[in-house]
């Protein structure tokens, strides 16, 4: 059977000098992008298509419009297109060639966050959702703790490509929940993103703890086929809420910072939150751009957790952990220092340095990639704020390198201020959420 071509995603280069994205007229936002390995037969059957722009395959478009004219350069085509703020924020996940996708009429293509439905559950708090092995959960209500046996223990833990995820109800969702996230009465489920919220032991605030994009979300309790031994193990059948596994995002404990409104219009006592009130839009709103930029940036957030191709896992998390705390112990000790691990004491610092003439607090986040942007926990915090002359904030870029990039802050009492030491073009950036997040610059 013939299919339509109905639009092309293509990545956007980020070399300047090689850009494929130009703007040829401001007047009619008309741009054109090329130069994509196409033929003839397929440029000539996209116009009146759509272009889609991504900076990634996993990341939504940031440009698109529809298809007007293209021309060919040798086997390459270049398209001109009016841009439409309507065709930003699409996101497709899969049959990506190296820079580009072809669809197809028929096809679905994945809505923007603000487009569709988000509903918030509250489930205890775990640090990682894989099962109860070497997991405990806290604040999952006194039975659960008790037996260590939550229905939410596996909300992230992937099964067949697929996570599946429950909450503290035998009964679904009701009916006028299901309304609200836009079902009828004949649906059995429809799509949205579920955000996990949980109640964080150190700060007793609920947070956000994770999300499922592009989820299922059903209206009663369905049917898990063929368990895997961890949901057997923990009697778990049934879910309510399913996704592709590179479609759910876990946060790293330590990064968990983004507070749940309570009180009058936020959330209240019942396990989902549907968010329907103007503070709760207000908090969507907040939700969408948290996502967004947790996603486009690899390092916005030390140690990051997701499933999926491209995303940090685990134990790749572990090393790259200790590859930092190694590469500063390493550093202070060439320096004089005694150095002491206090990183499973969870006392807001992962070091202690100490020497003839001072005492230094080292908190260490080691990063994979190049970026120096990264998440303080409350904890951390707050060490951070009483203990300034002392404290020691070490960046650690491109751990598992040859050659990692050691980035030191300090507070300096003469300035008020933080500084990186020796680097006076360097900016410490502090953006304060509960914890903090710091950039270098």
């Amino acid at each position: 059977m013939n299919r339509t071509l109905k639009a092309l995603h293509v990545i956007e280069k980020k070399d300047d000098e090689s850009s494929n994205l130009k703007e040829v007229n401001k007047a009619t936002n008309t741009w054109e992008s090329g130069f994509w390995k196409i033929t003839e037969e397929r440029a000539k059957e996209l116009v009146g298509g759509v272009l889609y722009i991504h900076k990634g395959q996993k990341k939504p478009s940031h440009k698109g419009g529809v298809i007007n004219s293209y021309r060919m350069v040798g086997d390459r085509a270049l398209f001109t297109f009016v841009a439409d703020s309507k065709f930003e924020g699409i996101e497709t996940h899969k049959n990506w060639g190296n820079e580009k996708r072809f669809s197809y009429w028929g096809e679905e293509v994945a809505q923007p966050l603000k487009d569709l439905p988000m509903i918030f559950v509250f489930v205890g708090w775990m640090e990682k959702y894989r099962g109860n092995k070497g997991d405990r959960l806290i604040n999952g209500g006194r039975i659960a703790e008790q037996r260590q046996h939550g229905v939410e223990v596996c909300n992230f833990k992937s099964h067949k490509g697929k996570v599946y995820g429950n909450f503290g109800s035998s009964k679904g969702i009701s009916s006028e929940g299901f309304e609200k996230l836009g079902g009828s009465k004949s649906q059995e489920s429809v799509t949205g993103t579920v955000v996990w919220i949980a109640k964080n032991e150190e700060t007793k605030k609920t947070v956000v703890v994770g999300w499922y994009k592009n989820a299922e979300i059903y209206r009663m309790p369905q049917k898990l086929d063929n368990p895997s031994k961890a949901h057997v193990n923990n009697s778990l059948n049934k879910y309510h809420f399913a996704t592709e596994q590179n479609q759910a995002t876990l946060i790293n404990s330590k990064n968990r910072i983004l507070e749940v409104p309570k009180g009058k219009g936020g959330k209240g006592q019942n396990f989902i939150w549907y968010a329907d009130s103007t503070i709760g839009a207000q908090f969507k709103s907040k939700v969408i751009d948290y996502i967004s930029e947790f996603e486009s940036n690899d390092d916005t957030f030390e140690n990051k957790k997701g499933f999926g191709k491209g995303k940090c896992d685990p134990e790749k998390n572990k090393v790259v952990e200790q590859a930092a705390i190694d590469f500063v112990s390493d550093y202070y000790v060439s320096k004089g220092f005694e150095i002491t691990s206090v990183e499973a004491d969870n006392v807001g610092y992962d070091l202690l340095a100490v020497s003839k003439a001072e005492k230094l607090y080292i908190e260490v986040k080691g990063l994979s990639g190049k970026s120096r942007r990264v998440g303080i926990s409350p904890n951390e915090y707050d060490f951070f704020s009483q203990c300034k002359p002392s404290y020691v904030l070490a960046i650690v870029s491109e751990a598992l390198s040859n050659n990692p990039r050691l980035t030191l802050c300090q507070y300096s009492k003469k300035n008020g201020d933080w500084y990186v030491v020796g680097d006076k073009n360097a900016v410490l950036k502090e953006t304060p959420k509960t914890a903090a997040i710091i950039e270098i610059k």
